[in-house]
């Protein structure tokens, strides 16, 4: 409080509620009053949460959205330049892309609808060699490939998950996508599954290693490891899609032996018998 005037701001804090972190965002007004020759402080505190958080899903759409966007520009460019040598190899990656954005904004809808639930509708019923495949066409052409090798580990070919597919695909593509963008010119990306516990975990991994001090904040709203403005929200739509609406845990490893693996984890829950094993 400088000279009597007033102040307001906008603050996060995080607290502790059922045992897990959760962050809370205020709008702070403070306020100098004198009553009977003294000079008190009144403190205005309004919870902005939700309206915090409905921003955060529009920004994140567009984070995404831009993803895709780029890779179907990326393609569109190389079929422009050579239709006879590129249309076949380049229809497949168009139409998977295609439906992924249609299923972007359906997904998008659902979420700003104000009687919507916070937790997807896990529905889908998805083989781990499709999501493989599909994220694979979603690469061919993006930039942040170029260069790079994306490689995938084969998965067994009955292993199916419960979820829902757009919002998975946001997860592993933000993942994705920051590996490709943290990886030197002809350095490898690595996608794979594993058994965790009883569920499983999808993982991407790539050779080089995050600072402690990045380490501390990666998944914090805003926060990026690269120097351009408006970064910062991949690591964020990890988090927010894969735990608050897949049901799953995201987190990640870093070392500079090692290099960096992100995770997201699966319930048991979350995979499916076999399609031969199913009454």
């Amino acid at each position: 409080m400088v000279n009597d005037v007033p102040t307001e701001e906008d603050c996060a804090i995080t607290v502790g509620r059922n045992g897990k972190p959760e962050d809370l965002f205020l709008h702070v007004r403070c306020a100098p009053v004198r009553f009977a020759g003294s000079r008190f402080l009144i403190l205005f505190l309004q919870d902005i949460t939700r309206q915090q958080h409905a921003a955060a899903v529009e920004r994140v759409f567009f984070h995404d959205l831009a993803n895709i966007v780029m890779s179907l520009e990326a393609a569109g460019s190389l079929l422009a330049r050579d239709p006879r040598k590129h249309a076949e190899e380049l229809a497949e990656p168009i139409r998977s892309l295609s439906q992924r954005l249609a299923r972007e904004l359906h997904i998008q809808r659902r979420l700003t609808d104000p009687h919507g639930a916070m937790r997807s509708e896990l529905k889908d019923e998805v083989l781990v060699t499709e999501l493989f495949a599909e994220l694979r066409l979603n690469f061919e052409s993006h930039p942040a490939a170029e260069g790079k090798r994306l490689l995938f580990a084969p998965a067994p070919a009955d292993l199916t998950l419960k979820t829902d597919m757009a919002m998975i695909m946001r997860v592993l593509g933000n993942m994705v996508v920051n590996a490709l963008e943290a990886a030197a010119e002809g350095e490898d990306v690595r996608v794979y599954a594993e058994p965790f516990n009883d569920g499983l975990q999808l993982c991407v991994w790539n050779r080089q290693s995050i600072s402690p001090e990045s380490s501390r904040r990666i998944f914090q709203r805003n926060f990026s490891t690269k120097r351009q403005s408006g970064r910062g929200l991949g690591t964020y739509s990890m988090k927010l899609f894969g735990e608050q609406y897949l049901g799953g845990k995201v987190d990640f490893e870093t070392s500079d032996g090692a290099g960096t693996v992100f995770r997201l984890v699966l319930p048991a829950s979350a995979i499916c018998r076999p399609p031969g094993d199913r009454k």
